[in-house]
């Protein structure tokens, strides 16, 4: 439900009709419909060890009647959103209106995880990945990512420090102004950045990304 108030107000930015509106608001709250069956098979929510969540959400909602109303072209943007909503990339061989929902629910879905990871709300909390050890090793391949406007790779993650450089490498990977500036007026950036070590390598990390975010939403834009 956070995630569609979410893409909601993208979508208000966005000008969208109400038709267009309720289709945004469909794809958030399906477009995790896979985790479910996921954690019940394989007791995790790790893609890389388990199944893309994103492809079995995809087949699930067509084994469901849940959007037999919908249009063919609206039921087609629904299934393509949801299966594209935690890729590394969006195809290049899409039209950019085609992939307007899967860009706002990548947008929504990153928002809100980065409210879970930062919160002080222990309810709301996302629940820290076992897999990833609390060293404060982190992989310089990562970094590197980062300082060159690059996503990181989620195979490059060992630890929870990488993951953490991971999830904030997904600054590079925002489409629209309303979420650099919601990324701003929270803080989750700053948040962050605490739970990194204090050395010269985070310093870079933290001074790059700070001014990418100063760019893409200028100081006072947020307010």
């Amino acid at each position: 439900m956070r995630v569609c108030d979410t893409i909601t107000a993208i979508g208000q930015t966005l000008a969208l009709n109400q038709e267009e509106m309720n289709l945004a608001k469909t794809v958030a709250l399906l477009h995790d419909i896979g985790r479910f069956t996921q954690y019940h098979t394989f007791r995790t929510f790790n893609d890389a060890r388990s199944i893309d969540h994103a492809a079995l959400g995809v087949e699930i909602l067509n084994n469901l009647s849940v959007l037999d109303k919908l249009t063919a072209k609206e039921r087609e943007r629904v299934l393509q959103a949801v299966l594209y909503h935690n890729r590394r990339s969006l195809p290049d061989n899409e039209r950019t209106d085609h992939l307007v929902y899967a860009k706002m629910i990548r947008d929504a879905d990153k928002l809100d995880i980065f409210e879970m990871i930062t919160t002080d709300d222990k309810s709301r909390q996302m629940v820290r990945s076992p897999e990833y050890n609390k060293s404060e090793k982190y992989s310089l391949v990562i970094v590197d990512d980062i300082l060159n406007n690059t996503l990181a790779r989620f195979e490059h993650i060992r630890t929870a420090t990488d993951q953490m450089l991971f999830r904030l490498s997904w600054l590079y990977n925002i489409y629209y102004t309303y979420s650099f500036c919601c990324i701003r007026q929270k803080g989750y950036l700053e948040k962050m950045y605490r739970s990194l070590p204090d050395n010269e390598d985070m310093k870079q990390v933290r001074q790059h990304l700070n001014q990418y975010l100063e760019c893409a939403c200028p100081a006072g834009k947020e307010g």
